[in-house]
C-alpha cells in the first residue's frame, strides 16, 4: 500500500497523501484514521489526513437487458432495476446458474 502513496504536504496539522494507484484509492481511504495516527507518531501531535486521487475508471459496455441463463442474476437485475453492461462467463458455474459439483 506505501509504493502507491505520495507525501504531499504537511503543514498546520494537516498531511495531504495522494495516492498513485487509482486501484487502491478505496482502500487508503478506508485506512486514513491508521495514517493519521502513523504521522501523529513521526510528527509528536495530531495530524488530519486528506486523501486525493482519481477513481478508476469503469469499463463500460453495450447496456442490455435481455433475459439471462442465471437465475439469481436475473433476480437481482430486476430486484434493483439494473441495467447489465456486461456478461463475463465463469468456466466453474454452468448456464443454470448452479456451480458444478466437484
Amino acid at each position: 500500500m506505501l509504493s502507491s502513496l505520495r507525501l504531499c504536504e504537511v503543514s498546520d496539522g494537516a498531511a495531504i497523501i495522494e495516492v498513485l494507484d487509482s486501484a487502491q484509492l478505496g482502500f487508503v481511504r478506508m485506512r486514513s484514521a491508521m495514517l493519521s495516527e502513523i504521522l501523529e507518531k513521526a510528527v509528536g501531535s495530531p495530524v488530519r489526513v486528506e486523501i486525493k486521487g482519481e477513481a478508476p475508471a469503469v469499463a463500460k459496455g453495450p447496456a442490455t437487458n435481455q433475459p439471462i441463463d442465471n437465475p439469481l442474476v436475473e433476480q437481482a437485475r430486476e430486484l434493483f432495476d439494473a441495467t447489465l453492461l456486461s456478461i463475463e462467463p465463469d468456466d466453474d458455474i454452468p448456464a443454470g446458474g448452479a456451480p458444478a459439483s466437484e
